[in-house]
């Protein structure tokens, strides 16, 4: 299939599809007029890069996780599978406590504004502090 058709089928844009293949995270081939063609490999390749983007993780872990995927299947392949995967398991844990605290206190904004008078801005400060307070201690 060629670019467009990709991007058709994945809803990713032609631009950005350009820009991961510029990065090496996708990698199609090239036919004989120097025109990319894109394989059903390529089509997964792009959900799978897709959906990690779109979970938070960096173009420098999906590049890893693409290189592990396509990579030959052996001990030292499953090791190094097993690493990242920890390592993506305990920044997703992290990241979803800290989104789970977030919510609940934008939450409580959103019940004071709703049911405001006009003289809660204190209460709204407070809270916003305490979000502050989960971007980590200052040095």
């Amino acid at each position: 299939m060629n670019i467009g058709e990709l991007s058709s089928a994945t809803g990713a844009s032609k631009s950005k599809i350009r820009y991961y293949e510029d990065q090496n995270i996708l990698i199609p081939v090239r036919n004989e007029n120097g025109y990319r063609h894109y394989t059903i490999k390529d089509l997964k390749d792009l959900q799978l890069i897709l959906a990690l983007k779109k979970s938070g993780l960096s173009l420098k872990d999906i590049r890893q996780m693409i290189s592990l995927k396509n990579r030959e299947t052996s001990v030292e392949c499953q090791e190094d599978i097993k690493q990242f995967i920890d390592k993506q398991v305990n920044l997703i844990s992290e990241n979803l406590d800290t989104l789970t605290k977030v919510n609940q206190i934008f939450q409580k904004i959103q019940h004071i504004v709703t049911a405001s008078t006009g003289d809660n801005e204190r209460d709204i400060l407070d809270l916003l502090d305490k979000i502050s307070d989960l971007g980590g201690k200052t040095k």
